[in-house]
């Protein structure tokens, strides 16, 4: 039988476009299977390369609300966020490449090295009702370089 794909076509780049299309696609599934935390969560990334935001700034704000789920490249207000970061892109890719446990310090620690060395700034987390995000985390990660 002849391979279709390699592993190595299924891996696109950190907040690429191709990137953001798989990101919709596997939160609306997780939304459909009642697998993703409810609310609102916004990621804002600068020093973003060129190819990817001329302007070096990125920001992406996922809403969900029962079994619906929307995906917008904008940054919410920050107080409609359930939780809402700001960080610098190169920062953020080592966190977006993390496969996360169910109580994974190691990625609790990179996340708050990126904190003290100002790289992260957490603009508002709280507990939202439903399951963790990280089973869209981590599919994700799986899949970026």
């Amino acid at each position: 039988m002849d391979t279709i794909l390699s592993p190595a076509d299924f891996f696109v780049e950190f907040a690429s476009p191709e990137w953001f299309d798989i990101y919709q696609k596997v939160s609306i599934a997780a939304c459909r299977l009642g697998m993703v935390a409810q609310g609102v969560t916004c990621e804002v990334c600068h020093d973003v390369p060129a190819h990817l935001a001329s302007d070096g700034m990125l920001a992406w704000t996922r809403r969900v609300e029962g079994k619906s789920c929307s995906l917008d490249l904008v940054e919410c207000p920050d107080d409609e966020a359930y939780t809402k970061i700001r960080a610098d892109y190169a920062a953020l890719l080592p966190l977006a490449r993390f496969l996360i446990g169910t109580n994974d310090s190691a990625f609790q620690a990179l996340a708050m090295e990126a904190v003290a060395n100002g790289k992260l700034e957490i603009i508002r987390h709280m507990p939202s009702a439903g399951p963790s995000n990280h089973i869209v985390h981590n599919m994700m990660a799986a899949l970026t370089r």
